[in-house]
């Protein structure tokens, strides 16, 4: 399951998504794509980036990076350095300019690559009813993955509007009052919904 806060009334004033590419051309762009993923700050949607970038560069692109690293603020001594501690001491600057050469030197003839994050600051809402914190339940038919969303919404049917606003191809449950969480009052099945008879048949877990 996932328990995420959904919708464009989040209980945060700003957010941020993550999406980015880095296919062969010739490849399913869809399928190929990453994200979108959600964070609360850019500077997690650059540590989530980075993660993936320095495993690229260790495993395709050492070489090229130290012909550019004194443009990039980087200290190398000669090629014969291990590249692998000289990425994890980069800070937070040198980390967000490797990142921004990896996909400039990765896009080309062949492959595509590239990365955007953007800024997101909810609007106001229009009704003046004040605002709830409220739970939504539901899952997708599809894959069986189900979800908890923390929303803010003026009532519980309003509450599943604003979750589905961001999950269209969703199947809701319910909605309720407040903020549950799992192993706090609530719990789940399994990773997606589950059938009756698997739960009577797992009696040492259902029990």
């Amino acid at each position: 399951m996932t328990i995420s806060s959904n919708g464009p009334r989040f209980n945060a004033s700003t957010l941020f998504t993550l999406v980015f590419f880095d296919r062969s051309r010739d490849s399913d762009a869809e399928a190929a794509m990453n994200g979108p993923y959600l964070f609360q700050t850019r500077a997690e949607a650059l540590e989530t980036l980075w993660t993936y970038v320095q495993g690229r560069i260790l495993a395709c692109c050492a070489d090229p990076l130290f012909e550019d690293a004194e443009s990039l603020g980087l200290e190398i001594d000669n090629e014969e350095d291990d590249i692998t501690p000289i990425l994890a001491a980069a800070n937070a600057e040198q980390r967000e300019a490797i990142i921004d050469w990896y996909f400039e030197y990765s896009d080309d003839d062949e492959t595509e690559a590239f990365y955007e994050i953007t800024e997101h600051t909810p609007s106001a809402p229009e009704s003046e009813e004040p605002l709830e914190n409220y739970s939504v339940f539901g899952f997708y038919e599809e894959t069986g993955q189900s979800f908890l969303d923390h929303v803010l919404a003026i009532n519980e049917y309003d509450a599943m509007r604003v979750s589905a606003e961001s999950r269209p191809d969703a199947t809701y449950l319910c909605a309720m009052a407040g903020l549950l969480r799992e192993s706090a009052g609530v719990a789940f099945a399994g990773e997606g919904v589950v059938d009756a008879q698997t739960i009577l048949e797992q009696s040492d877990v259902f029990c």
